[in-house]
């Protein structure tokens, strides 16, 4: 009998996606737990035209990214994988590595590591709901620069 819709499709047990299982994350050097992570790196672009031709220009520069994290109050209290407000909101390091979905898969990619340098925290918060005993603090921190490792 043929698929439903009349796709045909195989499944490959080494082609498999990169998963936040296996994940971690590693901000000044502690590894914390994180519930939520989003970093996006991007440079300003700016369209030059020149006047009798019909090409289009690209002036690029002054890359910068923000990274938004929310993790749940580990040891040391508040904020303190964020630095603890000691060093004026600055981080040394902030690293993600991550590997595919099966720890024990053999052959293909392995997944990759991404580092991030200049960071300084942008702001703080803490989230805490009604009917959840959990505590949820974050940070937004930009960064200068993206690794790719």
């Amino acid at each position: 009998m043929s698929d439903f819709f009349g796709y045909s499709r195989t499944g490959n047990a080494h082609a498999q996606i990169v998963s936040s299982e296996y994940a971690k994350i590693s901000i000044g050097g502690q590894v914390s737990l994180v519930q939520s992570f989003q970093a996006a790196y991007q440079q300003e672009l700016r369209p030059v035209f020149s006047v009798g031709d019909p090409n289009l220009y690209w002036v690029t520069g002054h890359p910068q990214g923000t990274i938004t994290i929310s993790r749940m109050v580990g040891n040391g209290g508040f904020f303190d994988a964020f630095g603890g407000g000691g060093d004026c909101g600055r981080i040394s390091t902030i690293s993600v590595s991550a590997t595919r979905g099966q720890a024990c898969a053999s052959g293909g990619s392995t997944g990759g590591n991404l580092r991030f340098r200049g960071a300084i925290i942008q702001s703080v918060n803490v989230n805490m709901q009604s009917g959840r005993v959990e505590i949820i603090e974050g940070a937004s921190i930009r960064v200068t620069g993206m690794e790719a490792a």
